[in-house]
């Protein structure tokens, strides 16, 4: 989806100076945002899916995309640093218009890359858990039975 997406903005007209790293931003947050999904999900079941959604809308807001963070409130201006969009943004933003140097969409694709690797060892850590529980499920049979 990500290469999809990409395609059609830049056929569309979208003039990006750094197409590599537009690309690669784009990749990582969603890596980022999966992870945060899938281990709230896992650890909390719908309620974690519902946490996840609203920390998504919230990132909407807090995250400097749709206005400058000068002008939020103060409840976003303190969740904006701890927000993966706001970091998709900074990298977008330097993707398409080269003005910082290529280095700072570099450094916010690094900071999703740490975000998506530390709630995926956190999803691989809470399932070998929740195995050794017997909460989790792991044999298909069992899953196709239920079924």
């Amino acid at each position: 989806m990500v290469v999809i997406l990409n395609m059609i903005m830049i056929l569309s007209g979208l003039k990006v100076d750094h197409i590599f790293d537009l690309f690669w931003v784009c990749l990582i947050y969603t890596l980022a945002q999966m992870a945060i999904m899938q281990f709230l999900t896992l650890i909390m079941g719908r309620l974690g899916t519902i946490i996840g959604l609203l920390l998504f809308v919230a990132s909407i807001g807090g995250a400097g995309g749709m206005f400058p963070m000068q002008v939020t409130n103060s409840f976003f201006n303190a969740i904006h640093p701890f927000l993966p969009m706001s970091y998709a943004i900074n990298g977008l933003r330097q993707a398409i218009t080269g003005g910082l140097g290529n280095s700072y969409a570099s450094i916010n694709a690094l900071v999703l890359l740490g975000v998506a690797v530390l709630f995926y060892l956190l999803f691989l850590l809470a399932a070998s858990t929740l195995i050794k529980r017997d909460v989790l499920v792991t044999d298909t049979k069992e899953i196709t039975q239920e079924i």
